[in-house]
């Protein structure tokens, strides 16, 4: 086919001004593509370069506060108060009511002693203690007629005591009153002598512990002895009955008269016949009171010259006796003061009333062939519950009733222990080694009253 000139020369125009058309639209693209990639790249780079600017002109710093301070006034710190100890300390006072059996807590130290106070009105009847090397108390010559007790701490008292278990009791001490009152004492171990119980006072009514006891069926008056009880006051009434024209006469005196003298009869009515019972009792206690006075003596003079005792028994069963010369109270009564000496290496405990005294009649060769008991009247020792401790000895003040002797009979005082009841250790109290020391002792007596 044949294209004219003309035609195929329009057709070429055309198609080279499309094509300019064409390549001047992708120009126009490209170029308003490019200028919006460079104005980014500028903001971009403004904006890095401003940052930079910041960092440099405004660099971060850490600013530590500063504590407002009061004018002049010291920092206090404060700590959280300590609870109180479970012990007593310092000066203690404990009041026992009725029948309580009180537990009582105190603090103690290795180099002091706890001083414990009782009321006068009692008296110790035994002291049971936990441990002679973890607390001991000073065993004194007169503690059957003390009122105190002192506790100190044993060689072993703070072995093994630390921080941890220094709040637990080391040890127990049990302690009966003859009113029968029953006291425990738990040992808490201190460090510092100043916080441990330096003085403990037990306050009590004996009369009231006695009758809570007896309403709950327990043991009253240990010792066997019932105290003095002062009587109520009662008034006593006195009725005189005789003839219608009696008068009063005063005493001695007498009637010259030759008319008859009418018979004046005297009734006593109840009060007055409890007056006369009541002051013979009380003769009857005050009788009680001075041998009691004169045993609590004598142990003190024995406790005060230990050198009297001086004829020792031969040892039998771990005991050994000695007694001074028996010195009369009045004619019915006798006084003696006997020793008991631990003779072994371990504690004893003689016989319940121990020692005993006993008339023995002897025959032409010595020997003994009827014994009979002596009544003891009294009974003051310096020991607690017939308790020896190891190469100790105790004290016996003994008034009993004056028998009359015979040629061939003695007076005899033993005393045995609870291991070897059937072997006793025994002294004639009658014998003649002591009739010098006797009459001197009883004028001595004598000469100071």
């Amino acid at each position: 086919m044949i294209i004219p000139r003309q035609k195929l020369i329009g057709i070429i125009t055309t198609f080279i001004i499309s094509c300019a058309m064409l390549f001047d639209a992708k120009a126009q693209s490209a170029a308003t593509s490019g200028d919006a990639s460079g104005a980014n790249a500028r903001r971009a780079a403004v904006r890095r370069s401003g940052t930079g600017a910041r960092r440099r002109r405004l660099p971060v710093r850490r600013i530590t506060p500063v504590p407002e301070r009061t004018s002049g006034a010291p920092v206090v710190t404060v700590e959280p108060r300590p609870a109180p100890p479970a012990y007593l300390y310092g000066q203690a006072n404990v009041t026992v009511r009725g029948n309580e059996d009180p537990v009582i807590r105190l603090g103690l130290a290795q180099h002091g002693p706890t001083i414990i106070e009782f009321p006068a009105s009692d008296n110790f009847f035994a002291v049971h203690p936990g441990g002679s090397q973890i607390v001991t108390y000073d065993e004194s010559p007169t503690l059957a007629t003390d009122h105190y007790l002192v506790f100190r701490a044993g060689s072993g008292f703070l072995n093994g005591v630390s921080e941890s278990n220094s709040t637990e009791a080391r040890a127990s001490v049990s302690v009966q009153m003859q009113s029968g009152l029953f006291v425990t004492f738990l040992f808490y171990p201190v460090r510092d002598v100043a916080r441990m119980a330096h003085r403990c006072v037990i306050t009590y009514s004996r009369e009231t512990v006695v009758t809570a006891r007896r309403a709950a069926g327990l043991a009253v008056n240990l010792d066997g002895r019932t105290p003095t009880v002062q009587p109520s006051p009662s008034v006593a009434s006195r009725r005189v009955t005789g003839g219608a024209n009696d008068t009063p006469r005063q005493d001695g005196e007498t009637n010259n008269s030759t008319q008859s003298e009418q018979t004046l009869s005297v009734t006593l009515e109840s009060g007055e016949l409890g007056s006369l019972v009541r002051r013979a009792n009380q003769n009857r206690r005050r009788g009680q009171s001075d041998i009691q006075r004169d045993a609590q003596r004598a142990l003190r003079e024995a406790l005060a010259a230990p050198d009297k005792f001086n004829r020792w028994s031969a040892p039998v069963g771990g005991l050994s006796v000695a007694a001074i010369a028996p010195v009369d109270i009045d004619a019915n009564r006798r006084l003696t003061v006997i020793a008991v000496r631990n003779t072994t290496q371990t504690g004893l405990r003689l016989m319940p009333d121990a020692p005993d005294l006993d008339l023995v009649t002897l025959n032409e060769a010595g020997r003994a062939v009827q014994v009979r008991s002596i009544n003891r009247l009294y009974v003051e020792t310096s020991g607690v519950g017939g308790a020896i401790p190891a190469g100790m000895t105790i004290y016996y003040a003994i008034i009993y009733e004056s028998p009359v002797l015979d040629a061939a009979q003695r007076v005899r005082l033993s005393v045995a222990q609870t291991t070897a009841a059937d072997r006793p250790a025994a002294t004639e109290l009658s014998s003649a080694n002591y009739r010098g020391e006797a009459s001197e002792d009883v004028h001595e007596r004598k000469r100071q009253q």
